[in-house]
């Protein structure tokens, strides 16, 4: 059995390692590329759907998955070092907190969805993936309506909960990413509501 320093050490590490990977300024790095500033663009959040709509398809598309690869990779790092169960909340979060507040872009970042959405598939393979499925799905049939993402993203956060007690029984890690859901959501639609004001005034 662990004692209590190699579980702080472990914690504390993916932690460091999440945050870090959270932070790579991905969208920022591509909009500069293409002679935008993505922070002075849209809603000013650095993620795909402001790259979508400010820079171009190919780069939102490159940004969605690296974003995506910033959770996931959060999620492999804890498991590499051995974290298991509701420790693995911890990389997770660090990886949202690292793209919201990322040291590279003076604090600044986009949504957290994309990379939650990683840190999701990370920690439930298959129903990580059936979840995300369904919100994609949802979200590209119903796309007229508005806010209609965050609605998907509702959706399929409370489908991993219910699944994730049906299959895995782990109920500290079911409310620790009903949790996460929660507060990015919260997060992501002040940016929306912010896009949508934005082209309202166009």
């Amino acid at each position: 059995m662990e004692n209590i320093f190699e579980i702080v050490s472990k914690l504390s590490l993916s932690a460091v390692a999440g945050y870090l990977l959270g932070s790579i300024p991905l969208a920022y790095q591509i909009s500069k590329h293409k002679g935008i500033n993505i922070f002075q663009s849209g809603t000013g959040l650095a993620g795909a759907s402001n790259v979508l709509h400010n820079v171009g398809k190919k780069p939102a598309a490159i940004v969605f998955w690296g974003d995506f690869l910033k959770g996931f990779s959060s999620i492999l790092f804890g498991n590499l070092i051995g974290l298991q169960g509701h420790w693995l909340i911890i990389p997770a979060l660090a990886s949202i907190m690292g793209h919201w507040n990322s040291i590279f872009t003076k604090f600044r970042g986009g949504d957290g969805m994309a990379t939650l959405g990683g840190a999701t598939v990370g920690a439930f393979p298959i129903i990580g993936i059936t979840t995300i499925t369904a919100a994609s799905m949802l979200t590209l049939l119903l796309r007229v309506i508005p806010y209609i993402t965050l609605i998907g993203f509702s959706i399929g956060g409370l489908m991993l909960f219910i699944l994730n007690m049906i299959y895995y029984s782990d109920l500290n890690l079911a409310i620790g990413y009903l949790l996460l859901y929660i507060l990015v959501i919260g997060h992501a639609f002040r940016g929306h509501r912010k896009r949508r004001i934005f082209f309202e005034k166009i």
